[in-house]
């Protein structure tokens, strides 16, 4: 999963300067790209004129990865890394506690985490840690996938009555036609047939 992987961070540049690890990729205007010996991609883009760091790492992986009979895999999985990890009993408390605005999406080609908090050099290393941790040393207990299934139903419930994702969801279903991914057109939000079979 190392090429698709992308990460991009928006920081104050008098905090610190890039990783001797990273090579330099290109620079247009404010933003730098560079590569991490592992393949992952950062993207650095300095603004003095805010206070704060935001930090996002996309995943190039969604709904149109699930094989058949898996749709809402990618989207639980997404609810699952925000639960306990190897060393974080609670990313979402921990994150609360450091004043930071948090979420995660899922789509049909990328999963994305991201947050955004008051520059502060010892909150970034915290979270880029978190999202090292949650995707490598994510602890999936029976309990919190139980739970997170019932989430994710019920927002798929709530997303069919509304306009548009149904729109959303007719569009890509008819621009798959007849394309062998036959999960293209599938809804990224988990039925509750395919989580029904989903165990840690």
């Amino acid at each position: 999963m190392r090429e698709n992987q992308r990460a991009s961070a928006r920081r104050r540049p008098q905090e610190s300067q890039p990783s001797p690890g990273l090579r330099e990729i290109r620079q247009v205007e404010n933003t730098t790209e560079y590569v991490l010996p592992n393949g992952l991609t950062v993207l650095l883009q300095p603004d003095n004129s805010r206070p704060t760091t935001s930090v996002n790492i996309t995943y190039r992986v969604g709904s149109r990865h699930e094989a058949y009979g898996e749709s809402g895999a990618a989207h639980l999985l997404e609810h699952m890394l925000f639960k306990a990890s190897e060393t974080i009993a609670d990313h979402k408390l921990e994150m609360t506690r450091r004043g930071a605005r948090w979420n995660g999406t899922t789509g049909y080609d990328r999963t994305s985490y991201f947050a955004q908090f008051s520059s502060d050099a010892e909150t970034l290393d915290w979270m880029l840690g978190w999202l090292a941790e949650s995707m490598t040393r994510a602890r999936v207990s029976q309990q919190d996938l139980a739970s997170e299934m019932t989430v994710v139903r019920n927002g798929n419930g709530t997303s069919r009555k509304q306009p548009r994702p149904r729109l959303g969801m007719l569009a890509d279903t008819s621009a798959a036609g007849s394309s062998s991914n036959r999960t293209f057109g599938c809804n990224a939000i988990a039925s509750a047939i395919s989580t029904s079979r989903c165990s840690p």
